[in-house]
């Protein structure tokens, strides 16, 4: 399938996000789970209840409930989360997930260990509400593509890239000073040519 010609649909809305997943015979990012993330483990509390946002087809939510981590995944591609639900089933796990728009989502106060975002660009206005929704000392950890990806790899969009430095300056202002950055590397080859950000809880509010 080309998963590179033009779609009808906006760009990075629902309807686009489901017609590039129907365009994939099979689960458009692997199965397998991101291998940075499962090198932070080793920061959660054993059952840590994580969040992930933008889960796709669920890879890294099913390798994080089968370390025994309770997750909460959502995602507004209504085929992403067919796949995602299908993974979970075959696996033998147990996840909960929802169809979410994340522009317009306000996480629970003080509910989860870590929030997760991978292969995922979140709007800024989410950025400024996850450490609502972490628990004292907990963990943000984020992984994303670079715009050189979009250059490199025809199923990357330019928009879903962040800059080089993008993803730290949003972290600058003040608003954000609830965090206090643990990692962060725009450096390949080994994981490619993504940002990567570990960011820790440091305040209650």
């Amino acid at each position: 399938m080309d998963l590179s010609r033009k779609s009808e649909h906006k760009e990075n809305s629902k309807a686009w996000w489901d017609e590039k997943y129907s365009l994939s015979s099979d689960y458009l990012y692997s199965k397998e789970p991101s291998s940075f993330l499962m090198e932070q483990l080793d920061l959660l509390p054993s059952g840590a209840k994580i969040l992930e946002i933008a889960c796709g087809e669920g890879r890294n939510t099913v390798a994080l409930a089968a370390k025994g981590y309770s997750v909460t995944a959502f995602d507004f591609s209504a085929k992403a989360l067919e796949r995602a639900e299908a993974l979970t089933k075959a696996s033998g796990v147990s996840v909960t997930f929802k169809s979410l728009d994340l522009d317009f989502y306000l996480p629970e106060l003080l509910s989860f260990d870590a929030i997760i975002g991978i292969q995922f660009k979140p709007p800024q206005t989410l950025l400024k509400n996850l450490s609502r929704g972490l628990k004292q000392n907990g963990h943000l950890i984020l992984e994303a593509p670079l715009m050189e990806s979009s250059r490199t790899y025809k199923n990357i969009e330019s928009f879903e890239c962040f800059k080089p430095n993008e993803l730290l300056y949003q972290f600058i202002p003040s608003q954000q000073m609830t965090f206090q950055i643990r990692f962060y590397s725009e450096l390949g080859p080994k994981y490619g040519e993504n940002v990567y950000m570990v960011a820790k809880k440091s305040q209650l509010l």
